[in-house]
């Protein structure tokens, strides 16, 4: 089946694992969409020695893909069965963090809405308006009713009954009757929601108190019996036998790689096969341990925190009681406070049954899947030659470990820093799962290492070693170690997610795949993505049609020539003259002008000639003459410059 065509013909993720879904599907194997992208991210190039989906594929490449994780998924190996087993932990935990989200949200909403009435009721000071006070009361009750039951699972989802509806409005009544509807009026927004959100606090502790006299409380889980305390508790008995169970069987696989190089004849030694398979299981005991003492951890934390809770609970009870008794009335000084502190108990309890529940079915999940595959278990003659070959392995010789750092070093220095040199060495977050990467670079195993050693710092990483020989070799060269665990994640792809180095390997980690950042949506999983916009502060409403035109006489102009130009074709033809060829333009650069600016300016001004005629008046006997005067300027300026 062919991948669909683009552009470039270049094939992504999402392709990649449409057609792998398909092609399983086909084959008779159903494999979900969260395995095939995980598989498909994890095939290694063998010219490059790198993932394939490193960059774009072509549909050659995507083909091999393809094929090499049909393979892998049709496979029972020891590899797949890690990669499995990952993609369905932790694609569960998604989905169930993912509801409980999704059904806290839906509660919000329902009581955001209901809160929206409330507030949005006209404000009268007039207190005959009985219709809308009587109204707005009932808008109240509704939205105790919303919150005033189990805060979520089956019980939140159910329809108030009358018991429950009888209870709430005789709380109501009790805590704000009618009369103080005037003076809820008056308030702020922000005001009435604070006063709501405390009504509704009291209310619950009321339910709650009466849950205990066994009066009421209708629909509230009890916080000892309905809480799932007791199915936790047994299902962590089960967690810790089967945490006992593997740590044996991981230390046994230890043993066997780490013993085995040393047997003597008449020993005799392993087959690499068998080898490699052991290193193999090991991942797969190793991932399965971390996930059991990942639930482990939350279930004790959790359940340490509801039996705090419910002791509390019960104390605060007692007191209540006490302080109640028979009486008709009570200050509400006194007692407000005391139910306030029982729903914020019982809301915490109920907050951890929640995480409980959830753990539980992760631990499901765990043995369904041990269930449907062989448990990992060192092969007898492996485990029997190791015991029986009575081989001692060697110590390191005692070596001189490197001086204890601040902290303060720069980071592409190793520093080691202890308990005694760092304050905070307790609470340093040791990377690579705790596992010591030299025995894995050295050996490919994996090992925890021993904190009592010291934690190396280098490059922003944290890293245990197993031994003292194993610290002061990666202090010598710690990037060469680094480059030899990156090598053997892609040799194992199963150690990405293992020891959760999703950042060196974002397309290939299967958190990028859930989170949606490997390149590939999941189905149903919403798309986000960074947006911006910029509007003007002071938006000028104009009413301008730029397309007006208020001449008629150009409209009439207009209309006829639209009319005209339709009844109009384009012709064009092509002659021999105009075959083969274009148009040819030439770009010339224009004259510009030039000028020339001497040293010297210099000119002449020469004498100037005039006729003068006399003897025109007078008397008669006087004689016309015409007289020539020549007047020399130069000298004359030359006289006048003298003289000043």
């Amino acid at each position: 089946q062919a991948f669909p065509p683009t552009a470039a013909m270049l094939i992504g993720l999402t392709a990649i694992t449409k057609e792998l879904v398909l092609a399983c599907r086909q084959l008779g194997l159903t494999v979900s969409e969260t395995l095939a992208a995980f598989v498909a991210c994890t095939v290694v190039n063998p010219q490059t020695g790198t993932f394939f989906v490193d960059k774009q594929l072509e549909e050659q490449d995507a083909r091999q893909v393809v094929e090499e994780s049909i393979k892998r998924l049709f496979s029972d190996s020891a590899p797949t069965l890690t990669l499995r087993l990952q993609a369905s932990y932790d694609h569960s935990f998604l989905e169930l963090e993912k509801a409980q989200q999704k059904a806290a949200q839906m509660r919000e909403e329902q009581e955001g809405r209901v809160l929206a009435q409330i507030l949005q009721a006209p404000a009268k000071q007039d207190a005959a308006d009985f219709d809308s006070m009587t109204a707005l009361y009932r808008k109240i009750f509704q939205l105790l009713l919303v919150k005033c039951r189990a805060p979520a699972g089956p019980a939140a989802q159910e329809k108030p009954g009358p018991a429950m509806e009888r209870e709430v409005a005789a709380a109501l009544e009790s805590v704000f009757p009618r009369v103080g509807l005037r003076a809820f009026m008056n308030l702020t927004d922000a005001e009435k929601t604070t006063q709501l959100s405390e009504l509704c606090s009291i209310v619950l502790g009321i339910r709650l108190f009466n849950q205990h006299l066994d009066k009421g409380g209708v629909g509230l889980p009890h916080i000892k019996r309905d809480m799932g305390v007791q199915a936790a508790e047994n299902t962590l008995k089960v967690v810790d036998a089967e945490i006992d169970t593997l740590t044996d069987v991981c230390k046994q696989y230890v043993e066997v790689l780490l013993t085995v190089q040393h047997f003597k004849d008449p020993t005799p030694k392993p087959k690499l096969s068998e080898l490699e398979l052991c290193k193999q299981e090991l991942f797969l005991c190793r991932q399965y341990l971390s996930y059991l003492l990942s639930v482990q951890d939350d279930m004790r934390t959790a359940l340490s925190r509801m039996s705090d809770i419910q002791e509390q609970y019960e104390h605060d009870l007692e007191h209540l009681q006490a302080l109640v008794g028979h009486k008709t009335s009570v200050p509400k000084d006194q007692v407000y406070p005391k139910f306030d502190v029982l729903t914020k108990l019982y809301t915490a309890a109920f907050n951890e049954s929640v995480v409980l529940g959830q753990r539980c079915k992760l631990v499901k999940i765990l043995q369904d899947f041990k269930k449907g595959n062989a448990d990992p278990r060192v092969d007898a003659r492996l485990l029997r030659d190791a015991i029986n070959s009575k081989v001692h392995v060697p110590a390191d010789d005692p070596v001189q470990l490197p001086p204890a750092g601040s902290g303060a070093e720069p980071d592409d220095k190793a520093t080691r820093l202890t308990q005694e040199s760092f304050p905070e060495f307790l609470q340093l977050p040791v990377d690579f799962q705790g596992f010591c990467i030299f025995t894995l670079a050295t050996q490919q195993i994996l090992v925890p290492g021993n904190p009592s050693l010291g934690v190396v710092k280098y490059q922003g990483r944290h890293c245990v070693f197993l031994t003292e020989k194993a610290l002061v070799e990666f202090c010598t060269g710690p990037e060469k170690y680094y480059v030899f665990v990156r090598e053997a994640c892609y040799k194992h792809p199963e150690l990405i997610h293992l020891l959760r180095l999703h950042e060196d390997f974002p397309k290939s980690s299967l958190l990028g795949i859930l989170q949606g950042t490997a390149g590939y949506v999941l189905a149903g999983q919403a798309e986000c993505t960074d947006g911006q916009t910029q509007t003007p502060m002071h938006i000028v409403e104009t009413h301008i049609d730029p397309n007006y035109e208020w001449n008629e006489w150009r409209m009439r102009q207009d209309a006829l020539h639209s009319a005209d130009i339709k009844q109009k074709k384009t012709d064009s033809t092509q002659t021999v003259q105009s075959s083969m060829r274009r148009e040819n333009e030439s770009q010339v650069y224009l004259p510009k002008e030039a000028g020339t600016n001497t040293t010297v300016d210099s000119g002449t001004n020469p004498p100037r000639l005039t006729n003068y005629m006399t003897g025109l008046r007078g008397e008669v006997q006087n004689q016309l003459k015409v007289v020539q005067l020549q007047f020399d300027l130069t000298s004359a300026h030359a006289q006048k410059s003298k003289r000043g």
